[in-house]
């Protein structure tokens, strides 16, 4: 209470209820009167999506806990992070980062009440999820390298048959057919997909699918120097080069190496050579291809 009992006007500090009493007087009388005064409490309650990617959305709602009670005057804050609905019990916000959003609000029995929620915000972005291939449109029974972005994070791939890890940013696809991949990327707060589609054909092992020049001109000008046989459905092979006296001039099971026009180390002259070349494809076909190569210097 106030520090004197003799003031007109008495603060009260107590959180219990009960009855207050007054006594005036005068030289000639004496009178008592009462007041009982009622504690309430107000109270809000804040809910709402407190987890959500970056760039989102959330409403928060704000609820009395008494149903007795109403509020109104909503003020929330910081305004930076409003997006619409401050002054009313419903507000949408969206957050750069994690960080509290705050209310204070007036109760319809006179109180100022506050309270705030905290909301996760999680640093993926819907524009920086991505899935990709290393090709996109393959031969029946290749192998492509599946990719998502960004790094860092937790990863499913579905659907997860044919594949040699689903549960990791990068993956090994086996391509039997037209697939669409989608990959589920989350941090535990967020969680974002994105997809991408491998078409595949049918094909035999040799030309078009197998392609080897029939001439290369090895003269150093930098155009058409290096004879390479070209291919995307070759699993493994043997390039063999004869000049006309049946010489082995040319060898390699690596068709990333291409024969340069040499042999024994020196240039070769121009002529026709024969050619072998033999292997298996990527769905398991064995195949035998063999022709001429014209060296032209």
């Amino acid at each position: 209470m106030n520090p004197t009992s003799s003031d007109s006007v008495a603060e009260v500090f107590t959180s219990e209820n009960g009855y207050f009493y007054i006594q005036f007087s005068n030289p000639g009388c004496i009178l008592v009167d009462s007041v009982e005064v009622v504690f309430t409490s107000a109270a809000l309650e804040l809910s709402g999506d407190q987890e959500i990617c970056l760039d989102d959305e959330t409403v928060i709602t704000a609820e009395s806990v008494d149903p007795g009670i109403t509020f109104f005057n909503y003020n929330w804050s910081p305004d930076s992070i409003v997006v619409s609905g401050d002054g009313t019990s419903a507000v949408t916000v969206s957050p750069a980062s994690t960080q509290y959003l705050y209310l204070t609000a007036e109760s319809s029995n006179g109180c100022i009440v506050t309270d705030s929620i905290l909301i996760n915000v999680s640093n993926i972005s819907a524009s920086t999820v991505t899935a990709s291939a290393s090709e996109n449109d393959v031969p029946v029974g290749s192998t492509v390298t599946l990719t998502a972005t960004p790094s860092g994070y937790s990863y499913s791939w579905s659907p997860p048959d044919n594949l040699t890890a689903p549960n990791s940013q990068v993956t090994e696809a086996l391509i039997n057919g037209d697939f669409t991949y989608t990959v589920t990327v989350t941090d535990g707060i967020c969680t974002r997909q994105a997809q991408v589609t491998i078409k595949s054909f049918q094909f035999v092992c040799e030309e078009p699918f197998v392609y080897v020049p029939n001439a290369f001109t090895p003269n150093g000008d930098g155009n058409n120097d290096v004879l390479y046989i070209r291919s995307t459905i070759i699993e493994e092979a043997t390039l063999r080069i004869f000049n006309r006296w049946g010489e082995l001039v040319f060898e390699t099971n690596d068709l990333t190496i291409g024969w340069d026009g040499t042999w024994r180390g020196e240039p070769i002259a121009p002529d026709v050579y024969d050619y072998y070349l033999d292997g298996f494809c990527v769905d398991g076909q064995q195949f035998l291809i063999q022709g001429n190569i014209t060296l032209i210097r």
